[in-house]
């Protein structure tokens, strides 16, 4: 059985307008485990989302509600051309799917 996923999806903005590309680093804030209901898969590592010239992005990532242990979150950089970073932690959920970028719960 596969993973459950939750696209992500929509545009990247500065204060200043679309974000001009660059790419996301997305890594779990701590190494987890999901059941497909056959097997355990290990999440760790880290993924990269590439932002479009024009601020787009769609990728997906499993939500954190089926993640063991609970109360993991994700650790988003975003690295923008030109040298700005950013850096927000996500709680991704199984719905909205898919949910816009900017309307991922924050975790503070």
């Amino acid at each position: 059985m596969p993973l459950e996923t939750t696209r992500v999806n929509g545009k990247v903005h500065l204060p200043t307008g679309p974000a001009p590309g660059g790419e996301i680093l997305i890594r779990l804030s701590e190494p987890g485990s999901v059941s497909d209901g056959t097997q355990t898969h290990t999440i760790v590592g880290q993924a990269v989302a590439l932002i479009e010239p024009d601020g787009s992005v769609d990728f997906t990532l499993v939500p954190n509600s089926v993640i063991a242990p609970a109360g993991t979150h994700y650790v988003v950089e975003y690295v923008f051309l030109g040298g700005t970073r950013k850096t927000e932690k996500w709680n991704v959920g199984t719905t909205p799917d898919p949910i816009a970028i900017g309307d991922i719960p924050i975790v503070p």
